[in-house]
């Protein structure tokens, strides 16, 4: 799975999803990259099981965003209130 990481689909993604380079990552959060799987399930229930997913909190005008990104295609996904 190492050779299917990449940053860059990680940046380009933020930056079309409206994050740009000022945009703070959280340093308590950094980036975290798991397998979203039915066993261990990482970012929100609409997320793709059994792919690669990067998760960052964006600190943006005092809101703290949490962002998953699929590392197959850059979807961005978020949780949403009901």
């Amino acid at each position: 799975l190492t050779d299917d990481l990449s940053f860059g689909l990680l940046r380009r993604s933020l930056a079309k999803s409206g994050f740009d380079d000022g945009d703070v990552i959280s340093p308590s959060t950094g980036v975290d990259v798991r397998v979203n799987s039915d066993e261990l399930p990482f970012g929100p229930p609409s997320a793709p099981r059994g792919v690669l997913m990067y998760h960052v909190a964006i600190e943006r005008l005092g809101e703290t965003k949490d962002v998953f990104v699929d590392g197959t295609d850059g979807t961005v996904y978020r949780y949403s209130a009901p």
